[in-house]
């Protein structure tokens, strides 16, 4: 398209869905900056998840929001469907996205269709069932950020190439003066080296045990004299107290900072230690080196840390992909085959590259 002025697009999901969407909306705003984007968004959580306007309202990057409701009962439901319908025909878009991997239902881009939208581009056929190799391991696969890129594309768009997309999430000067408040309430010096530190999860399956940060981080005292930061929701502040409690030292941001402010406060950090999370997204999307820990849960690679300078650990083994939310049945062993020594090593090996100037 040479010139659209309404584009349309619609993704669902929590935190890390839409900032994994990040270089997506930034490849449509400057191939179309004159543009009007609606981010058409579906609510896939509960109470107190994270929605896409907490994420994105103010960046730039999107100019309205509209929401799908799909959480009430099938009547309800179906009339939600139908007054969407009639908006969205109403606002006479010229193009929409549906930013959804090739794995999920093709739904919504027959909805979008149905509403007359001259081109609805979206994911292709759903993609036959990956096998294992034949050593029984599950093969790695694209990034979900480049392939969300390669939708965008049918627009006839150039797209960056794999792994480097732009995650960054845009702030605003009052944001970066509430974090400069928030460390000066905290009595944290100026000079202290901040590292982040996220140990919660929403899924059961993705929580490296807390005595290994815990070990980790002590490891980064005696070496680097490290200043710990605990970052998550609200859910996550006992971890927090008792992380700190365990180090004598550190402050909490867990559930205290909005999405935006999280961001602004992980680009201050020289480091960011956590689970496979939506928190480790929002460090990636500051620019912060990222040491993850991940569960064998899903496919290799798909919900890696985005770009360059970033470490994930992931062991695989013979129950791989069980997409799991608690592991009832192995004892989360590819998560505890994960040693502390090796997540050490590699953090010292982050901050010793960082401290020198070596990107």
């Amino acid at each position: 398209m040479r010139n659209p002025q309404n584009l349309l697009v619609f993704r669902s999901g929590l935190l890390g869905d839409t900032l994994v969407a990040l270089p997506s909306l930034w490849t449509l705003r400057r191939a179309f900056p004159r543009a009007r984007i609606t981010y058409l968004w579906q609510r896939t959580g509960g109470a107190g998840h994270v929605t896409a306007p907490e994420v994105l309202a103010g960046s730039g990057l999107v100019d309205e929001f509209r929401e799908l409701s799909i959480r009430e009962g099938r009547l309800a439901r179906l009339w939600n469907y139908a007054r969407l319908w009639v908006d969205l025909r109403k606002s006479r878009f010229d193009a929409a996205l549906v930013l959804e991997a090739n794995h999920w239902s093709r739904r919504p881009t027959l909805f979008l269709r149905s509403v007359g939208i001259p081109l609805v581009a979206g994911p292709g056929k759903r993609v036959p069932k990956v096998y294992r190799n034949q050593a029984g391991r599950l093969p790695r696969i694209q990034h979900i950020a480049d392939e969300l890129l390669t939708i965008v594309s049918k627009l006839g768009v150039g797209v960056p190439a794999s792994a480097s997309g732009d995650m960054a999430l845009p702030r605003t000067p009052e944001e970066r003066r509430k974090i400069d408040g928030w460390l000066a309430r905290h009595n944290v010096p100026a000079d202290a080296l901040l590292v982040a530190i996220a140990p919660g999860s929403n899924m059961p399956a993705k929580k490296w045990p807390i005595d290994r940060f815990a070990d980790v981080v002590a490891s980064l005292f005696e070496s680097h004299d490290v200043f710990p930061i605990v970052v998550g929701g609200d859910a996550d502040r006992e971890l927090a107290r008792e992380l700190i409690g365990s180090w004598g030292r550190g402050i909490s941001a867990a559930g205290e900072l909005g999405i935006r402010e999280g961001v602004e406060l992980l680009s201050r950090c020289v480091l960011f230690l956590g689970n496979d999370t939506g928190t480790m997204h929002m460090a990636v999307s500051a620019g912060t080196p990222v040491v993850a820990v991940f569960a064998a849960t899903d496919m290799p690679g798909r919900w890696d840390p985005y770009g360059p300078g970033n470490r994930a650990f992931r062991l695989s083994v013979s129950c791989e992909g069980c997409l799991l939310r608690e592991c009832v049945r192995e004892g989360m062993r590819c998560l505890l085959g994960i040693s502390n020594q090796q997540v050490a090593a590699a953090c010292q090996e982050v901050l010793t590259r960082r401290l020198a100037g070596v990107a």
